[in-house]
Order: C-alpha cells, then sequence, then structure tokens
C-alpha cells in the first residue's frame, strides 16, 4: 500500500507541474497576442457638439447600451490621453479624450476645429492612439 501511495503521490506531483507549465506556457502566449493584437476599437454616440475657432469639444458615450463597461474601462485607463476616432467617411482622426468623472460612461474628445466633422447623433468608432 506505501508504494500505491508513493506512486499517486508522484502521479499528483507530476501533474502540479504540467498544470503550473501549462499555466505559464498560456499566460505567456496571451501576453504576446495583447502586445501584437490590433488596438481595441468602441462604437460610440456624439451627444453634444460644441466648436469655437480652434477647438472642437464632443461629449460622448457607447453606441450600444451593452458598450457601456467598454466604454467606461476605455476612460479610466485612457483619460487626458490620444487617441484615434473614425468618422463615417473612414479616416482616422487624433484628439484627446478625457473621463466625465460626474458622468458616468461619458467622455470629451478634443480636437482642432475643422480637422473633423462631427455632430450631434453621429456614430464614430474610438481608439487608443498607436505609440509613437
Amino acid at each position: 500500500m506505501n508504494r500505491n501511495f508513493s506512486l499517486r503521490l508522484a502521479l499528483i506531483a507530476i501533474l502540479a507541474i504540467l498544470g503550473i507549465a501549462a499555466l505559464f506556457v498560456r499566460g505567456s502566449a496571451a501576453r504576446a497576442a495583447a502586445q501584437t493584437s490590433p488596438p481595441r476599437v468602441i462604437a460610440c454616440r456624439a451627444l453634444e457638439v460644441h466648436t469655437t475657432a480652434q477647438t472642437t469639444l464632443v461629449i460622448f458615450h457607447q453606441r450600444e447600451k451593452q458598450d457601456h463597461p467598454k466604454v467606461s474601462e476605455f476612460l479610466q485607463a485612457h483619460s487626458e490621453g490620444a487617441v484615434q476616432f473614425q468618422t463615417s467617411d473612414g479616416a482616422w482622426h487624433e484628439a484627446t479624450v478625457i473621463r466625465l468623472k460626474s458622468c458616468f460612461g461619458r467622455g470629451l474628445l478634443i480636437f482642432p476645429a475643422g480637422k473633423a466633422k462631427l455632430a450631434e447623433k453621429d456614430a464614430f468608432e474610438l481608439r487608443a492612439a498607436a505609440p509613437k
């Protein structure tokens, strides 16, 4: 009985080591995929658009209700950072995004006036800007 117990214990130890190795490999593969995967794109909708001579400000939120957590997470991670947004003409434009803390799930896009055209209720795609 001691021999069977020792064999079982050795087998459990081997399986544990293989399990840990598999987790390590899976984690490494996930990190590699995250580093090479394209930027995450989120569908958004303009709520308000205000333009001065120099600047356009767009208050926005998610286009689809189920994407609210995605937008919220994106805003927390990228507030005051460089982003890109795609307008209906298919062009990508540079902007700065700010998370509006007093308006849950709402963001503020800031970009030079005349560089892109967005109107209230317009849909657009949003992603983090590629590192330079």
